[in-house]
């Protein structure tokens, strides 16, 4: 092999990654299409417009210039209190590539791409697939590209096995604000800090003090404090976890604060809460 073709870059990129939940790369876009699956994790997903829940089988191909993420849950590791996933970039110019040298691939090449939308896949397809990723890592780069070829197929078989997400560019300062939503969401569990919040959105401390006043119309501390209380009505509501639990759930480390904080926030205890809940569902459930 001559010295030019030994660094002859790759025509698309595999990654199979196993890190701590914390390390995963926030929100994010890029220039090539992603198809990426998690093995071992759940946690709440962003692509584009869509903010879902995740677990362990999710796969999803997301198109360029789409912002995307996955936020892991702390306590769904492995043995080694990591998670992990695969994702395959592959540049337009690849695809297109494919498209223009094997007509036969033609439809399903401009299938996937022709509508620039994101595509969360139905288990019954997301599992064959994944198990090619997974092969994938094992093989070599030629190895690779034929499996590639073949998994590309597979994603376009069949009928609608998938779910569509769109997208609408936002200004950078909602984009900012939908960040700091979706971070404080999946974080109320952990330590959950101002000075983490601004390390994340790439802020000062003041500026982000300043940000929360005027976007949100309260502090930081206030923000948080709501979004718990809320979380834990639902929880509430639609578990049966011991009130303990859910304290400990919602980022509270003392029961009795967050008892007396519940208590402020809706003038009732957390069992009396739950107790109302359970009442109104009965006589729904009785006028039905």
């Amino acid at each position: 092999m001559t010295e030019s073709n030994s660094r002859q870059q790759p025509s698309f990129v595999y990654h199979y990654v196993r890190l701590k939940p914390s390390e995963m790369i926030a929100l994010h876009e890029q220039d090539t299409w992603e198809l990426s699956c998690v093995l071992f994790g759940s946690g709440t997903r962003i692509v584009g417009e869509e903010r879902a829940a995740f677990r362990s089988g999710d796969l999803v191909l997301v198109p360029p210039g789409m912002p995307h993420c996955w936020y892991f849950e702390p306590d769904v590791t492995d043995h080694h209190s990591r998670i992990s996933c695969i994702s395959i970039m592959m540049p337009q110019q690849l695809l297109d590539g494919i498209n223009t040298l094997l007509p036969e691939m033609s439809d399903t090449i401009e299938g996937l791409t022709s509508n620039p939308v994101a595509r969360v896949y139905a288990p019954a397809i997301a599992k064959p697939i994944i198990k090619m990723m997974r092969q994938m890592e094992r093989q070599l780069p030629g190895e690779r590209s034929a499996t590639l070829l073949a998994l590309l197929c597979k994603l376009g078989e069949g009928t609608r096995q998938y779910h569509e997400i769109s997208y609408v560019r936002h200004s950078p300062t909602t984009r900012r604000k939908m960040q700091a939503e979706t971070y404080i969401a999946c974080s109320l569990q952990r330590g959950l800090t101002l000075d983490a919040l601004a390390r994340h959105l790439g802020m000062n401390r003041s500026s982000l003090c300043i940000f929360f006043r005027r976007e949100f119309g309260m502090t930081f501390s206030q923000y948080v404090n709501q979004c718990r209380i809320t979380e834990a009505c639902r929880l509430l509501a639609e578990t049966s976890l011991p009130v303990q639990a859910i304290c400990f759930r919602t980022g509270y480390s003392n029961i009795s604060y967050f008892n007396r904080t519940f208590k402020t926030a809706l003038h009732c205890s957390p069992k009396d809460y739950r107790r109302k809940r359970s009442v109104s569902a009965i006589e729904e459930d009785g006028q039905k």
